[in-house]
């Protein structure tokens, strides 16, 4: 894949006044278009086909992971793999310690404790006497736009060591017994406290201190699965440095492209701000923070197209991130070898976005005699619909004449 190529090419764009033209919409495009949406379409590699406010500023919403992704990639690396690191003091104490892994699921925690009490056994260890979890990596951050009310998993609060999306869901039984929903997590006591007694089930989601320690439990839970005795408490402390008797750095079984395509398909707020907080913390140190994020935000859009769009978060759930289309199409051409990522239909990939009164869409469009181009569309407005727009485009391209 030529990306350095893409990426000169995507400052290119900035750069080319000729490039703010383009054809006069056709009636059926112009009818469900509104004089402040903004639309930006280009048959590749370059040629502007249609432009309306294409340098106004819009808020995109959720299409703003295209670029916090593209960070990542920056910053982090194709091939990377979030850690987790493990590991057992003389007094038998295990440490369990974060470095922001967005899919720290049950399954994972399980094949995390398989291996780990294969190799405390092999040494002839038997019992934890204690647990502790070390979520240093992340400072305590709090997402501007995110819903303190909300009990998805999309908004679930941000931090180093977050188990299941830092949510868990129950459900009763017949006979009115509390359980987990989901076959692969057990309903710890620590978590089935937090449920009110008359709850008929549902999700919670839990506090930034009480992530940490949920992990610490599953993760004691799945070791005695697996044959070790764990005794004592579960509690925050950073990771003893220097030599211990037992290290083991653990991968996640995901790569960098498998989470950025998880990201899209669900569109899952609280991955995209790990991978922007984690990306901070690895180009300017831990821990993580907003700032640090920003900042490599800002240094890695600097140097693919030129420019630092004014970015408050990674997911796009704060209005107060704003960008125009032509900066954004200049990001779909960095991010074209990643675009098999995104969600495919009828011809088209591409993110959507949509906040109260916004509805955004962008990306690749391939028509079937072979013509290709890139799209921006978002709008600001009540009713305002993305996707009807992006249909009647479809049209529109299909009844122009291929170009000589």
């Amino acid at each position: 894949m030529k990306r350095p190529l893409l990426i000169l090419t995507g400052l290119a764009l900035l750069l080319l006044p000729s490039l703010a033209g383009g054809e006069a919409l056709p009636p059926a495009l112009a009818a469900v278009l509104r004089p402040s949406d903004a639309l930006l379409v280009t048959e590749e590699p370059h040629r502007v086909v249609y432009a309306q406010n294409p340098d106004t500023l819009s808020v995109p919403a959720s299409t703003l992971k295209v670029a916090t992704a593209l960070m990542a990639f920056q910053t982090l690396g194709e091939a990377y793999r979030f850690p987790t690191d493990v590991a057992l003091t003389n007094e038998h104490t295990l440490f369990l310690k974060g470095y922001g892994d967005p899919l720290l699921t049950s399954e994972v925690l399980e094949a995390y404790a398989k291996k780990v009490a294969g190799e405390l056994m092999a040494r002839g260890v038997r019992r934890v006497t204690g647990i502790r979890v070390d979520d240093t990596y992340v400072d305590r951050i709090t997402i501007p736009g995110v819903s303190a009310r909300s009990s998805q998993p999309y908004d679930a609060p941000n931090g180093a060591l977050c188990a299941n999306f830092n949510t868990v869901n129950y459900r009763r039984t017949k006979k009115e017994a509390l359980v987990s929903a989901e076959p692969q997590t057990p309903l710890l006591p620590f978590v089935a406290k937090r449920i009110p007694r008359d709850a008929p089930g549902g999700r919670i989601r839990l506090s930034p201190a009480e992530s940490r320690l949920y992990a610490g439990h599953l993760f004691g839970w799945f070791l005695q699965q697996h044959g070790i005795t764990v005794t004592g408490t579960v509690a925050p402390r950073p990771m003893p440095e220097g030599p211990l008797p037992y290290t083991r750095r653990l991968f996640s079984p995901w790569t960098l492209p498998e989470v950025v395509q998880k990201l899209m398909a669900f569109s899952n707020n609280f991955m995209a701000n790990q991978l922007f907080l984690t990306s901070g913390a690895h180009a300017k140190g831990s821990p993580a923070t907003l700032e640090k994020g920003r900042k490599t935000f800002c240094d890695v859009m600097t140097r693919l197209i030129g420019q630092c769009p004014a970015v408050v978060e990674g997911s796009g759930i704060s209005r107060k991130n704003t960008l125009t289309a032509r900066t954004m199409d200049a990001l779909l051409v960095c991010f074209k070898p990643y675009a098999p990522l995104l969600h495919k239909e009828n011809g088209a990939r591409y993110k959507t976005g949509t906040l109260n009164g916004v509805s955004t869409r962008v990306g690749y469009l391939a028509m079937p005699d072979g013509r290709q181009y890139r799209f921006v569309i978002f709008t600001h407005r009540a009713n305002g619909n993305a996707g009807r727009i992006l249909k009647a485009l479809k049209i529109a391209l299909a009844d122009q004449a291929p170009r000589q």
